[in-house]
């Protein structure tokens, strides 16, 4: 670390012996480690912290989206299951085509 040439020497000599016997140099700690819009109690989360309903929310909308869904889901017929089946069967068949790639012969063959 590149000293500043405004500090004396017999300071930052102090500081690294303070250092190395873990005693406190006397800096300043102006970080809080909490956002000050946050209480931290001992009852739980803040409901109203920001960041409380930033994880809330969307995990509240997917809980209720795959309910609806499985929801859907039972009231299907059969019919409709079995069409869908079909249809995601098409879908993979086009997908591996599509991955083996064309043929690359040409018309006549080996």
């Amino acid at each position: 670390m590149v000293s500043s040439t405004n500090a004396p020497t017999s300071t930052l000599l102090e500081d690294l012996y303070s250092i190395i016997e873990g005693a406190p140099v006397g800096a300043q700690n102006w970080a809080t480690g909490c956002d000050p819009g946050v209480s931290r109690s001992a009852d739980g989360p803040y409901l109203g912290s920001a960041r409380f309903w930033f994880v809330a929310l969307p995990l509240i909308y997917l809980i209720f989206i795959r309910l609806l869904g499985a929801l859907a889901l039972l009231l299907r017929s059969d019919v409709s299951k079995e069409a869908e089946i079909l249809m995601l069967r098409h879908q993979l068949s086009v997908l591996r085509r599509q991955v083996a790639g064309p043929n690359r012969r040409g018309p006549t063959g080996p």
